[in-house]
Protein backbone atom coordinates (compact mmCIF):
# COMPACT_ATOMS: atom_id res chain seq x y z
CA UNK A 1 0.00 0.00 0.00
CA UNK A 2 1.35 3.37 -0.97
CA UNK A 3 -1.51 5.74 -0.19
CA UNK A 4 -2.16 6.80 -3.77
CA UNK A 5 -5.56 7.82 -5.08
CA UNK A 6 -7.00 6.44 -8.30
CA UNK A 7 -8.16 9.09 -10.78
CA UNK A 8 -10.37 7.90 -13.66
CA UNK A 9 -11.01 10.02 -16.77
CA UNK A 10 -14.65 9.16 -17.37
CA UNK A 11 -16.00 9.60 -20.90
CA UNK A 12 -13.98 12.70 -21.89
CA UNK A 13 -10.75 11.53 -23.50
CA UNK A 14 -9.80 14.62 -25.51
CA UNK A 15 -6.52 16.41 -24.83
CA UNK A 16 -8.07 19.37 -22.99
CA UNK A 17 -10.10 17.14 -20.66
CA UNK A 18 -7.16 14.86 -19.90
CA UNK A 19 -4.95 17.88 -19.18
CA UNK A 20 -7.57 19.41 -16.87
CA UNK A 21 -7.87 16.14 -14.95
CA UNK A 22 -4.11 15.64 -14.64
CA UNK A 23 -3.62 19.24 -13.49
CA UNK A 24 -6.61 19.53 -11.14
CA UNK A 25 -5.96 16.18 -9.45
CA UNK A 26 -2.16 16.70 -9.41
CA UNK A 27 -1.58 13.33 -11.05
CA UNK A 28 2.07 12.18 -10.90
CA UNK A 29 1.80 8.78 -12.64
CA UNK A 30 -0.62 7.79 -15.39
CA UNK A 31 -1.21 5.13 -18.03
CA UNK A 32 -2.92 5.24 -21.44
CA UNK A 33 -2.73 4.10 -25.04
CA UNK A 34 -0.70 6.16 -27.55
CA UNK A 35 -3.83 7.80 -29.02
CA UNK A 36 -4.75 9.40 -25.69
CA UNK A 37 -1.21 10.64 -25.12
CA UNK A 38 -1.06 12.02 -28.65
CA UNK A 39 -4.22 14.08 -28.06
CA UNK A 40 -2.77 15.41 -24.80
CA UNK A 41 0.56 16.33 -26.41
CA UNK A 42 -1.22 18.10 -29.28
CA UNK A 43 -3.25 20.10 -26.76
CA UNK A 44 -0.09 21.04 -24.85
CA UNK A 45 1.61 22.21 -28.04
CA UNK A 46 -1.41 24.28 -29.08
CA UNK A 47 -1.81 25.97 -25.69
CA UNK A 48 1.78 26.13 -24.42
CA UNK A 49 0.73 24.52 -21.15
CA UNK A 50 3.04 22.29 -19.12
CA UNK A 51 2.62 19.21 -16.94
CA UNK A 52 3.72 20.46 -13.51
CA UNK A 53 2.87 17.32 -11.54
CA UNK A 54 3.22 14.45 -13.99
CA UNK A 55 6.47 12.50 -13.46
CA UNK A 56 5.95 9.27 -15.37
CA UNK A 57 3.58 7.71 -17.90
CA UNK A 58 2.97 4.16 -19.01
CA UNK A 59 2.20 3.76 -22.69
CA UNK A 60 0.63 0.48 -23.77
CA UNK A 61 -1.92 -1.16 -25.98
CA UNK A 62 0.15 -0.74 -29.14
CA UNK A 63 3.64 0.19 -30.17
CA UNK A 64 4.56 3.65 -28.94
CA UNK A 65 5.60 6.13 -31.63
CA UNK A 66 9.09 7.48 -31.04
CA UNK A 67 7.78 11.07 -31.26
CA UNK A 68 5.52 10.57 -28.24
CA UNK A 69 8.39 9.26 -26.12
CA UNK A 70 10.65 12.09 -27.32
CA UNK A 71 8.09 14.80 -26.53
CA UNK A 72 7.26 13.50 -23.06
CA UNK A 73 10.92 13.20 -22.11
CA UNK A 74 12.39 16.16 -24.00
CA UNK A 75 9.65 18.78 -23.74
CA UNK A 76 8.01 17.92 -20.42
CA UNK A 77 10.63 15.94 -18.45
CA UNK A 78 8.17 13.05 -18.02
CA UNK A 79 9.59 9.53 -17.89
CA UNK A 80 8.11 6.91 -20.21
CA UNK A 81 7.55 3.21 -19.51
CA UNK A 82 6.36 1.02 -22.37
CA UNK A 83 3.97 -1.80 -21.46
CA UNK A 84 2.98 -4.50 -23.90
CA UNK A 85 0.69 -7.50 -23.62
CA UNK A 86 -2.79 -8.83 -24.14
CA UNK A 87 -5.70 -6.44 -23.68
CA UNK A 88 -5.95 -6.86 -19.93
CA UNK A 89 -2.22 -7.58 -19.49
CA UNK A 90 -3.06 -11.09 -18.40
CA UNK A 91 -1.88 -13.76 -18.45
CA UNK A 92 1.23 -12.39 -20.17
CA UNK A 93 2.67 -8.95 -20.58
CA UNK A 94 5.94 -7.08 -20.58
CA UNK A 95 6.98 -3.85 -18.95
CA UNK A 96 10.17 -2.18 -20.08
CA UNK A 97 12.28 0.35 -18.23
CA UNK A 98 15.82 1.46 -18.95
CA UNK A 99 18.52 -0.85 -17.58
CA UNK A 100 21.18 0.80 -15.42
CA UNK A 101 23.70 0.16 -18.23
CA UNK A 102 21.81 2.71 -20.35
CA UNK A 103 21.19 5.32 -17.63
CA UNK A 104 23.75 7.71 -19.11
CA UNK A 105 22.25 7.76 -22.60
CA UNK A 106 20.60 10.96 -23.76
CA UNK A 107 18.70 12.23 -26.77
CA UNK A 108 18.63 10.09 -29.89
CA UNK A 109 20.72 7.30 -28.35
CA UNK A 110 18.24 6.94 -25.49
CA UNK A 111 15.26 6.98 -27.89
CA UNK A 112 16.93 4.29 -30.01
CA UNK A 113 17.07 1.95 -27.00
CA UNK A 114 13.55 2.79 -25.83
CA UNK A 115 12.15 2.15 -29.29
CA UNK A 116 13.48 -1.41 -29.24
CA UNK A 117 11.97 -2.41 -25.92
Amino acid sequence: MIGAKLVMPGCKMDGASIYELLDTEKVTFSAAVPTVWLMLLQYLEETGKKLPYLNKVVIGGSSCPRAITAKFQGNYDVGVIHAWGMTEMSPLGTLCTMKPDYAGLEGEARLDVQGKQ
